[in-house]
């Protein structure tokens, strides 16, 4: 059956219409013939990536099917496997939105809500905790209105099973609402979700994220995040006692947030007696005894050498420091409730280039011993040796800032370029420009290392870790017009050689295969880097021989919304790198002119 241009067929459903795409997803609205009843199904497709599709479902089906029953985590029908392999699953269907569509619509939530929503999200992480499975991308897009004005936590496919012997761990981040530790290599532990919880309930308390926008370059946001630049809850409008609560769980030092989800929930109940409010219901689901793949993550001085709280439907056990809440007031699950939640109309997994417009953050981590990295049930792969030890994607320790000695050329290049009207404005009639503010502007030159991996997970090309690069001009710009919006960013290095370093880097991110990779070692030896050279042109942008360049299409980007497609392109010509990303509506932007405008910013570079 063809549904919105799409040829699917799912076993028992008639597909009615498409709802919702993401960057690796089509949510569909049909009807269970069986019981006659809406359903919304969402099938995943990642190209190329058939062993991350696996692994992101099964993932999805096991913390689904667990904890079904539980009031405020949203249930799943059936799932399965179309003809070409794309899994896909069937779930209850409601429109009612997400709490990111009340923010869109109505701006800040008020305070008493806001903390009615934390404690029954609590109750839910902490129930997915219990059932050793981390969720990984808590945020308001995935927080969903039931019927009866509840909350279900929704969208599983990049949680992690704590209790998974597999050494790969690549989950796809939101930088808004990604616990800090994630970018550094840190262990993905309950306390990830705990931040990543406070963080949405900062932004349903102020509106806007407490490191910023959606439209913010993710660099933008890392660098926030690694000078502590965040914003704080306005006291005005939000009361001290939950605005303390909320900002603690954002620590930078995981061992400063509140150490399980069950006990930020009795922080947050406690705020609400404190605020004379009704407090409200924490729901706990614990494993059944028969699940033995299960980790307890809370600290075994908790509950001895039980797997389970002891006593299913009192209060579950809690750490020392989880406060003084009345323990009859941590309700266990009810019988069997079967209220109805909406289903995330877009997916979790952030699916793009970095450093252009939005990016995939794989945290991949290498065995104990460092050599090696599991990559499938069966597969074992040596990463090369310059990996090893360095398990985060994307900046690496160490970043060295207004580095002595290399000259800072920032101000020429953004002299050159101007307000971007002039180059961009290649990109056709109609197009506005405005400020897509880069990092480290103020600091450069810049020195860092970055960390790349493959999203294909090739093992004739699967990461590299760059020597040092200097960047020491840095210009960005955002462009919109009919159909269309892109991001443009140029980056000029102390050298070309840092410059082709740069590019061959970049380009890993956007996904490639084994024959357009060169250089690239798997023997766990050292990499020489003057060999290595990343060739892909998915489209051609028409550039002369003097400039390499790579081109590379997706799917849906997950912000901004309302686009179908992106294309995006890499260049580099002597000391300069130029990355832009062009998000489209219906139509792909025309190759040539996508080029031009390259072209365009390359020449007054070198004019």
């Amino acid at each position: 059956m063809a549904v919105g241009g799409d040829d699917v067929e799912v076993p028992g459903v008639a597909l009615d219409r498409v709802i919702g795409r993401g960057a690796s997803s089509v949510v569909y609205l049909g009807t269970q013939t069986r019981f006659d009843r809406p359903v919304a199904v969402k099938v995943l497709h990642l190209p190329g990536q058939t062993e991350l599709v696996g692994k992101l479902f099964l993932n999805e089906c096991r913390t689904l099917g667990r904890l079904s029953p539980h009031p405020n985590v949203v249930s799943v029908f059936d799932g399965g496997f179309i003809d070409d392999e794309r899994p896909f699953l069937v779930m209850e269907y409601l429109p009612g939105g997400t709490l990111a569509d009340e923010l869109v619509a109505g701006g800040p939530i008020p305070f008493a809500e806001v903390l009615r929503v934390g404690v029954q999200l609590a109750g839910g992480v902490h129930s997915v905790h219990l059932h050793g499975i981390i969720h990984g991308d808590i945020k308001p897009a995935n927080v969903l209105r039931t019927r009866t004005g509840d909350v279900a936590l929704a969208d599983f496919g990049i949680a992690r099973l704590m209790s998974s012997t597999a050494t790969t761990r690549a989950p796809l981040l939101t930088p808004l609402h990604a616990a800090p530790e994630l970018f550094e290599g840190g262990a993905i532990t309950p306390r990830t979700d705990v931040y990543e919880l406070c963080s949405t309930l900062f932004e349903l308390l102020d509106g806007r994220a407490s490191l910023g926008e959606p439209t913010d370059s993710p660099l933008l946001v890392l660098g926030r995040m690694a000078r502590g630049d965040r914003r704080r809850l306005d006291r005005g409008r939000v009361p001290d006692v939950v605005a303390t609560v909320v900002e603690a769980g954002l620590s930078t030092d995981p061992d400063q947030r509140p150490a399980t989800a069950l006990e930020l929930g009795e922080q947050l109940r406690s705020a609400q007696r404190t605020l004379g409010l009704d407090p409200t219901p924490l729901v706990v689901i614990e494993p059944l005894d028969s699940d033995e793949s299960v980790q307890d993550p809370r600290p075994a001085t908790d509950h001895g050498s039980s797997a389970r709280s002891s006593v299913v439907g009192t209060a579950p056990a809690r750490t020392a420091e989880a406060g003084s809440g009345r323990a009859g007031d941590t309700l266990p699950p009810p019988q069997r409730r079967r209220s109805r939640r909406p289903v995330a109309l877009a997916v979790a997994v952030v699916v793009a280039a970095v450093l252009v417009g939005v990016v995939v953050f794989a945290l991949v981590r290498g065995a104990d011993d460092g050599t090696e990295v599991t990559t499938s049930g069966s597969t074992s792969t040596t990463w090369p040796e310059e990996v090893r030890g360095t398990p985060s994607a994307g900046f690496q320790p160490g970043i060295e800032f207004n580095v002595p000695g290399a000259s800072d050329r920032n101000a020429e290049v953004n002299a050159r370029l101007g307000d971007g009207s002039q180059v961009l404005g290649t990109f056709g009639s109609g197009v506005v420009v405005s400020d897509q503010p880069p990092p480290f502007a103020a600091q450069l030159p810049v020195r860092f290392r970055w960390q790349a991996f493959n999203p294909q997970l090739d093992e004739d090309c699967l990461a590299i870790v760059s020597w040092p690069l200097t960047v020491t001009g840095w210009w960005e710009k955002r462009a919109t017009w009919s159909g269309h919006q892109a991001v443009v960013r140029v980056l000029k290095f102390a050298s070309e050689r840092d410059a082709v370093e740069a590019f061959n880097v970049f380009s890993l991110e956007q996904g490639v295969t084994g024959d357009d990779c060169h250089g690239f070692r798997s023997d766990g030896k050292p990499f020489d880097h003057d060999r290595i050279e990343v060739a892909h042109r998915a489209v051609d942008l028409g550039l002369g021989d003097d400039v390499r360049w790579n081109s590379f299409v997706a799917g849906a980007p997950s912000q901004p919304a309302g686009f179908t497609s992106s294309t995006n392109a890499i260049a580099q010509k002597g000391d300069v790198v130029v990355l832009g990303n062009v998000a489209n509506a219906d139509t792909p932007v025309d190759p040539a002119t996508f080029g031009a405008t390259f072209s365009s910013i390359l020449t007054a570079l070198s004019a």
